[in-house]
């Protein structure tokens, strides 16, 4: 970890040395994160063969080459020429002043704030170039507003307020040095998760619909994530204590909604975050789901399998939003594909109280393209493909449905084209569902 210390007390801001190393080890730990190798990593060192894109400590290596400089509010505005890695800097330090946002709103308000053109941030000029900065409030990263080809295009940058996060210790701890490391660390390793998730240097390519995407969900997805990652890293290195006072501190009601909903993703464990930064990373968005997405996560209860779900959904649309016969009223829930196949065909059993014969009239074997809607096990033991005899699936008990002379098996697997003519004749039925395919 490269920190430039521009403040005029230096001693008074630095952290101990183990805070240091404690980054550096999760920087390194993190590198077997699968959203880490989803992109093309450019060459990004100029022309020498000192960074291999093949690298296995490409988070240490590349958070090495982003400078992050310690300032205080009196630096605001002042340029400073600064050696790093062997060629001179010419720092300018920005205003720690957040952009106006409309994020603490309710979902509504937000989506038609967005629709009368409102903006959700803002960008900040730099005489090397312009910026597509994200502005905490505790510190700022700057990166490119377009794709770049080397870092001499576009130097990354990181600015840590220190001397609010001093201050805030002295008043909320006493002036405990341990808080202020604990907190100087995440707020570091938070703006390095926008600077490891930066498209525009790291990207081998834009995604196409890059601009497509609205203000507030963009500003939503990477500060959410940005700091769900930091957390992610930080647990296992820091202590448990720690870590735990870090989430309590996020979730604080006075936090911004996008951090607190951070911590909710890290609460929702390591592979809903992963999933969630692989679909972020390559910008994957699907304009009805994230407005519903929005809807959600804006409500009163925020669910560790309906979070995984919606990335699901970002990443293979095939998601549906269902009023079981055991919901409350008015709630639709997400499931998956296969979930809401057994959940509409064991809520029509329960309503309805068919004999199997009966059931398998009312989901008639035509539904499913490649294998029956469901079998007999009193009869047979498999799935046999309809295009290919010699194709079998097993049956699982997990997807038995019960009818008044016995049980039936549904079949666990539907492809994408039998999704659709499913949903519609299960509306001809009478349920209410939900789908994100258009």
């Amino acid at each position: 970890m490269n920190i430039i210390n521009l403040t005029t007390e230096g001693t008074k801001y630095n952290l101990v040395p183990d805070s240091i190393l404690k980054m550096d080890s999760a920087l390194m730990e993190c590198n077997d994160s699968p959203w880490m190798h989803l992109s093309l990593f450019q060459e990004i060192t100029e022309g020498n063969n000192s960074f291999p894109h093949n690298s296995n400590s490409f988070a240490y290596q590349y958070a090495n080459r982003v400078p992050v400089f310690f300032v205080t509010h009196g630096l605001a505005g002042k340029t400073f020429n600064v050696e790093f890695l062997g060629h001179t800097l010419s720092v300018k330090v920005p205003s720690d002043s957040q952009p106006a946002t409309a994020l603490e709103a309710d979902a509504r308000t937000i989506l038609n704030s967005t629709k009368k053109g409102v903006s959700h941030s803002v960008r900040v000029k730099n005489s090397a170039f312009e910026p597509l900065p994200y502005v905490d409030p505790w510190g700022i990263y700057i990166g490119a507003a377009k794709n770049v080809q080397n870092l001499s295009s576009a130097q990354p940058m990181i600015f840590i307020w220190v001397d609010e996060i001093y201050d805030y210790v002295k008043q909320n701890h006493k002036g405990d040095s341990n808080f202020y490391n604990i907190l100087t660390c995440q707020a570091i390793l938070h703006e390095m998760m926008h600077a490891l998730m930066d498209i525009n240097i790291l990207a081998s390519s834009q995604p196409s619909n890059v601009n497509i995407i609205p203000e507030w969900f963009r500003l939503l997805r990477e500060e959410s994530l940005a700091e769900a990652g930091s957390l992610m890293m930080m647990d296992g290195v820091w202590t448990k204590t720690d870590v735990n006072y870090l989430s309590k501190h996020t979730l604080d009601p006075r936090q911004l909604f996008q951090y607190r909903l951070g911590c909710y993703y890290y609460k929702a464990g390591t592979d809903v975050v992963n999933l969630a930064l692989e679909n972020w990373i390559e910008r994957e968005y699907n304009q009805k789901l994230a407005e519903d997405w929005l809807m959600y996560v804006k409500g009163s209860k925020i669910v560790d399998k309906q979070l995984a779900l919606y990335d699901k959904g970002f990443a293979w649309p095939y998601v549906f939003k269902y009023q079981s016969s055991l919901a409350r009223p008015n709630e639709l829930i997400l499931y998956s594909d296969e979930d809401l196949v057994k959940k509409v065909i064991r809520d029509y059993a329960e309503k309805n109280k068919p004999t199997k014969s009966a059931l398998m009239a009312a989901f008639p074997n035509n539904l499913n393209n490649d294998y029956e809607v469901f079998i007999d096990p009193l009869v047979k033991d498999h799935f046999t493909d309809k295009n290919n005899p010699s194709d079998t699936r097993p049956i699982y008990e997990d997807h038995e449905v019960i009818c008044t002379d016995g049980k039936l098996i549904i079949c666990d697997y539907w492809h994408p084209s039998s999704l659709p003519p499913f949903v519609n004749h299960a509306r001809t039925l009478g349920f209410n569902i939900i789908d994100f395919l258009s």
